[in-house]
């Protein structure tokens, strides 16, 4: 760990260790020292009228204070570690497969599983709450799948940060590692299913949302995933470019209408949510509808004229089908 606490010292995982313990040894052993010295006064007959209150509001009110000066510093310290991980490793984005043995080869330059692990820990404990991914279908094999899906369970039952679970499938068109000869291409679309589908029986019921990107599995690979175990289908991601710049076949937009239509066409009912999961207003909702007429129009526009402007949206939306669970 670098940087420095709200106390200016540097921040280590000893640090941040010690921390915790002494809150914990305080909110423990407050209220057994108070009832010592309410004992101690009482037999020595030095409690008057209301001092037996008062000397337990007194000393709370100290335990308190002390307790959330800790936290402070607590927060504050893994908070600039959240952030110094961000500037190293681009924190957020995806874990690609969590096993050093397909690290070592995909991903060299990137931070190891266990460090990983650990950040997000950090991150969770602090109040952030993250998404959780794979990207598979490379140089990694089922085992390594399994670990990976594995570990997350661990942290997951540990922290319960994480809101839902995305299987990434490898596009291998235009990836570095592909056209090298070292990477397969892709997983099989069996496998892309397999994978939904023993994420929900592995995570469950840690994680409760499993994401199918029809940007990866095209819409109908999407609908045979919502019927294998996923439940959230994400999202409008209005002028994708990650993808298609690996050489993805699908488009890099979808109107919610069209995804609506998705989910209903499986005999399922759509619902839009949030970041959390929890339900939109029913004024967004109808703004993400109109916001994408609007957009459509525009590119059409820009289309007629030569020009080449591309349609912009900050939200992206997901779908989550509120039967769709399937175990």
């Amino acid at each position: 760990m670098s940087g420095e606490d709200g106390g200016g010292e540097p921040i280590t995982e000893e640090g941040i260790a010690a921390l915790r313990e002494e809150i914990e040894q305080l909110e423990g052993a407050g209220r057994i020292e108070m009832a010592a010295r309410i004992k101690a006064a009482r037999e020595l007959g030095d409690l008057k009228e209301n001092a037996e209150y008062h000397i337990a509001k007194e000393d709370q009110a100290h335990l308190e204070t002390r307790i959330k000066r800790l936290r402070e510093r607590l927060r504050t310290a893994v908070v600039v570690e959240v952030d110094a991980a961000a500037d190293r490793f681009s924190f957020g984005r995806t874990a690609e497969v969590l096993d050093d043995e397909v690290r070592a080869v995909l991903c060299p330059d990137k931070i190891g599983t266990a460090r990983w692990l650990e950040v997000m820990r950090a991150a969770h404990r602090t109040g952030f709450r993250t998404t959780a991914t794979i990207m598979y279908g490379h140089v990694d094999g089922y085992v390594h799948w399994a670990r990976h899906l594995l570990r997350l369970r661990m942290l997951q039952s540990e922290t319960g940060g994480f809101t839902e679970f995305v299987p990434l499938p490898f596009v291998h068109m235009e990836a570095p590692i592909y056209l090298k000869g070292r990477a397969r291409r892709g997983p099989t679309f069996r496998e892309a299913v397999l994978m939904h589908a023993v994420a929900r029986l592995a995570l469950h019921p840690l994680v409760t949302n499993i994401q199918t990107s029809w940007v990866k599995m095209g819409p109908d690979g999407v609908k045979t995933c919502l019927r294998a175990g996923a439940n959230d289908l994400g999202g409008t991601l209005m002028d994708e470019t990650i993808t298609r710049s690996a050489g993805a076949a699908h488009g890099q937009e979808m109107t919610p209408a069209a995804m609506e239509a998705i989910i209903r066409s499986i005999g399922r009912i759509p619902r839009q949510r949030d970041t959390l999961y929890s339900d939109v207003p029913d004024e967004r909702y109808r703004a993400s509808f109109a916001a994408s007429q609007a957009g459509v129009l525009e590119a059409a526009s820009a289309s007629a004229t030569g020009a080449r402007g591309h349609v912009s949206h900050a939200d992206e939306k997901s779908y989550c089908s509120n039967d769709s669970t399937i175990l």
